[in-house]
């Protein structure tokens, strides 16, 4: 029996592979009639119209590389072919490989040089295909066919927009609108090019007459987005406040946005503010801090900012209650200069419990570039005198940059080196300060989430020398900080903001060792409650826990905040 089965299996087998063999020698010779053959002069015409019927059918089941193929096949027994020629371009289209399409349409506008059709496909794939120089000469032939077609005379304009000839867009881009005023493709167009070419004044007249006509959503935000990037561009604060807003609406997640409205309240600030602070430490120490101020902004772009501080300290103590007061006068002046650049200078003054005096100085350049990209340059000097001996001045470069490269992530950098010259018997110290902060933005519409992790370092070198001690010690010094915070949005008009720190201070040598760390929780919340005049109010909630290094001395405080600004 088991012979049996072995011859059975046997037969079996062979039947198998001469099946096989005879599935492989059809399926090749089905496949050697659609190759391209080696002797295409002997293909009739009979065969020739078999082979495009079967090319077609290839097509219409979406076998578009055998049809391919078969035209190419085609094209070798023919090559004047033109017919040929516009289906083998045809199915190049379809199949995603535009740029085999070239000599093709090059062979077809040959014998048929005033073929729009072709003309107009084979510029179109030289723009895709960075080939703007050869795109140009197309459409300025399709130009010259149809002189009076608005189409092509926009595709002209965009193509020399796009190759860097702003005078030559502009140029045509005025011939379409001469011929019809009303022409919404080519307003936007041309207001476009303006923006490209740092004309925001005439880019907004253009968006303005063409701003109600975008209905989609996607229209919307593209042009929002330009209105408030000219506006801000040219200093008009208001205006591009009231578009970013605008954009916020139909993108509540827009990144680019908030930032620039961040911006532009710094810039322009509100019209009134006021904070009041209430502090309170372990023990009965407490802290009263209110400030007020206003800003003022001329028609030529000039603001004013200014405000009155004034820190009460309160100590109760059993045998006797302590005040001491702190006033600060801080005074802040900025002009927009255009092409993105604001120049901000001030000034401060302080009186710190009528032990030490302090004035502070300032000059700052804000640069813009396009809506992703903020810079801010400065230099700062501060001059402290204290009751009895100290004097020191502290002379501050800094540079900051807060970039979006993408729309879910945004960078912030920060670099400041600093010199301290010092009156009394210690020496000068020097150091820099620097800070990298990383920032997510989770988009969900309501609501909006960043999440951000700041690495923030200072180094500075110090040496002290002490003449009644008859040495000198040097002491390395370093700050290092952390902070996590995440803010949640809802539609802007709400934020919620919370924060955590810690920073650590390590300075001295040997037995001066000492150290300092802080942990810092905050908690605030704001409400937009005028939108049309920027109206905010706010409440926030701070815990600091400190620690002192060798004195094993923690100290806890709270301290709300209650802040109020609007604009008018």
């Amino acid at each position: 029996m088991f012979r049996e089965r072995t011859k059975r299996d046997a037969v079996f087998s062979v039947i198998f592979i001469l099946l096989l063999f005879t599935f492989f020698a059809v399926y090749a010779a089905d496949a050697a009639k659609d190759a391209p053959s080696t002797n295409t002069s002997k293909i009739s015409s009979a065969e020739i119209n078999k082979m495009k019927e079967k090319a077609i059918r290839y097509e219409g089941s979406g076998h578009l590389d055998q049809a391919i193929a078969i035209y190419n096949t085609i094209l070798q027994s023919t090559p004047d072919d033109i017919e040929t020629h516009k289906k083998i371009a045809e199915v190049y289209m379809w199949s995603d490989r535009a740029k085999e399409t070239v000599p093709h349409y090059q062979k077809i506008l040959k014998e048929e040089p005033d073929n729009l059709d072709i003309r107009k496909n084979l510029a179109n794939v030289y723009s895709w295909n960075g080939m703007e120089n050869e795109a140009i000469g197309q459409w300025k032939e399709i130009h010259r066919l149809e002189p009076d077609n608005l189409e092509v005379m926009i595709s002209l304009a965009n193509n020399y927009m796009w190759t860097d000839r702003p005078k030559e867009a502009e140029e045509m881009f005025k011939k379409i609108l001469k011929k019809d005023p009303g022409n919404i493709q080519a307003k936007t167009a041309m207001a476009d090019l303006y923006t490209y070419s740092a004309r925001p004044e005439k880019a907004i007249e253009l968006y303005k007459q063409v701003v109600d006509q975008k209905k989609t959503i996607e229209e919307q935000k593209d042009i929002y987005n330009r209105m408030a990037e000219n506006y801000y561009n040219t200093g008009s604060y208001d205006d591009a406040r009231e578009f970013y807003r605008k954009l916020l609406d139909v993108a509540p997640g827009d990144p680019v946005a908030r930032r620039q409205l961040d911006n532009i309240n710094r810039l322009v600030g509100p019209g009134v503010f006021g904070q009041f602070d209430f502090y309170r430490e372990k023990g009965d120490r407490y802290l009263f801090r209110e400030e007020a101020g206003g800003t003022y902004v001329f028609e030529n772009g000039l603001r004013i900012k200014a405000s009155g501080i004034i820190e009460s300290e309160i100590d109760f103590d059993e045998d006797e209650n302590t005040y001491k007061n702190t006033y600060a006068v801080p005074l802040e002046v900025s002009k927009y200069l255009g092409d993105g650049l604001t120049v901000f200078v001030g000034a401060s003054w302080l009186q710190f419990r009528s032990i030490r005096t302090s004035f502070n100085y300032f000059i700052n350049y804000l640069k813009t570039f396009g809506p992703n990209m903020t810079m801010e340059f400065g230099y700062s000097r501060n001059s402290l005198e204290q009751e009895h001996y100290q004097h020191a001045d502290r002379h501050r470069i800094n540079h900051t940059m807060y970039y979006t490269p993408i729309e879910y992530f945004s960078i912030a950098t920060y670099l400041s080196p600093f010199y301290i010259t010092k009156g009394d018997a210690s020496n000068d110290n020097y150091g820099i300060d620097f800070s990298i902060t990383p920032i997510v933005h989770v988009m969900r519409e309501n609501p909006r989430i960043d999440l951000s992790y700041t690495y923030a370092r200072q180094y500075y070198y110090r040496k002290d020398n002490y003449p009644d001690r008859y040495y000198e010690y040097y002491m390395p010094n370093y700050v290092m900080a952390n902070y996590i915070t995440a803010f949640l949005h809802y539609d802007y008009d709400e934020t919620l903001w919370f924060e955590a720190s810690n920073s650590f201070t390590f300075w001295g040598k040997d037995e001066f060792m000492k150290y300092f760390s802080e942990n810092v929780v905050t908690l605030e919340y704001s409400y937009l409650f005028d939108k049309k005049g920027d109206g905010r109010i706010g409440v926030a909630y701070l815990w600091y826990r400190r620690l002192k290094g060798r004195i094993e001395d923690s100290q806890d405080s709270q301290r709300w905040i209650l802040k109020y600004s609007q604009s008018f």
